[in-house]
């Protein structure tokens, strides 16, 4: 072994254990703010999200990257007005990593909701879409600093969608269940409709079978009784082009295209397990192009070394595209472990992802370690 890679060594076991020494000695004081007109009943709390990171890029056939980036920088605006049971939510995004907007702010969520009762709501603006796993659990929640490969691709692009949305929370027996049923665009961000004439419909029922609705997929507090989540979400677009292994298949690039998912949660005393399937059948408008179909799997857990502190996690994501034109397999493959300093207030992930693509462009697969700080102030 070489000198460097000596020191190199040297460098990252002091750097680990200095890091898990100041994670037991100090906890950040995380919070948000809050502004009130109690005359009026008006009420608007102000907070904030960010996640700086590290990555290593390799990707196959190409060069090894190394980089700095900010995944994300979040305002989060949100309250009721002379009701409240009337509420709004303005989430700006200040990072534009993906959608490469020239750095131009851009909403994720830009909505209003009223309430007629916990049981019917109705929600209109640009929304988070009702359909898999992630809609329930919020973002600073998840095992990984992504949604898994199989979320990314059956899902709705981004999450976020224009569009209306029927919703409520009520129980079955004495358990919780929710429910809801939207109509969007099916492009994504807020940006005008220009490129196809339908609409996407999309739905979703939650029933938490033991326990109550989880707010990550860690058990981060060893849950002392087992908690069970289960769900199910449907989605239907007409003359849709919002779905990247849809396109090019018919000459108007347009088609129609079914998905389901199911969905499930369990967790017992510090460890949690997630699984999910997706199936998506796919109908182009011309009719000289075959249907074609794709399906995906994701398997997920994670392990709480120490409560409250130290999680261990895994991933698995398997996919398959059943095209007219090709039949591609993907697979993602992830490790790792989360230090909580508060809670997901203030985190960090250290994490290594394989992905791998058959008869994808060069580039697609490749291997990526990753150290992100996550600091919600919330």
């Amino acid at each position: 072994m070489s000198d460097r890679t000596t020191h190199v060594n040297r460098c990252i076991k002091m750097g680990a254990a200095l890091l898990i020494a100041l994670m037991f000695l100090v906890k950040p004081v995380v919070s948000q703010v809050t502004i009130e007109n109690k005359e009026r009943n008006i009420s608007t709390t102000i907070a904030a999200w960010m996640q700086p990171r590290y990555d290593y890029f390799e990707p196959d056939g190409g060069d090894a990257i190394s980089r700095f980036s900010i995944r994300r920088v979040l305002l989060d605006i949100r309250g009721h007005a002379f009701s409240e049971k009337f509420t709004y939510r303005i989430t700006p995004e200040f990072s534009d990593l993906d959608l490469n907007f020239a750095r131009n702010v851009y909403p994720i969520l830009l909505h209003i909701n009223y309430a007629f009762s916990p049981e019917a709501q109705i929600m209109f603006g640009q929304i988070a879409v009702p359909f898999h796993w992630h809609f329930y659990v919020p973002l600073p929640g998840l095992y990984f600093y992504e949604r898994s490969l199989a979320s990314a691709d059956f899902g709705t692009f981004g999450g976020w969608d224009k569009g209306v949305m029927f919703h409520g929370n009520t129980q079955l027996g004495e358990q919780p269940f929710s429910y809801a049923f939207a109509v969007i665009d099916g492009e994504g961000f807020n940006r005008r409709k220009t490129t196809n004439t339908g609409h996407t419909f999309s739905a979703q029922a939650v029933y938490a079978a033991l326990g109550s609705f989880p707010v990550g997929e860690s058990d981060f507090r060893r849950s002392e009784e087992p908690q069970l989540t289960i769900g199910v979400g449907l989605q239907y677009g007409m003359e849709s082009e919002a779905r990247d292994w849809t396109l090019g298949r018919s000459p108007n690039n347009r088609a129609d295209f079914f998905t389901g998912t199911v969905f499930s949660r369990f967790a017992y005393k510090g460890l949690s397990l997630i699984g999910e399937g997706y199936y998506r059948q796919v109908m182009p408008e011309a009719g000289a192009v075959d249907d074609f179909n794709g399906n995906a799997y994701t398997v997920a857990g994670g392990y709480m070394v120490i409560p409250e502190r130290i999680e261990v996690i895994a991933r698995y994501t398997g996919l398959n595209y059943d095209t007219d034109l090709d039949d591609a397999d993907a697979s993602e493959l992830g490790v790792g472990f989360n230090l909580f300093f508060n809670g997901h207030n203030a985190q960090l992930r250290v994490q290594y992802q394989k992905i791998e693509h058959s008869a994808m462009a060069p580039g697609s697969s490749f291997d990526q370690f990753v150290i992100e700080a996550q600091v919600h102030f919330f």
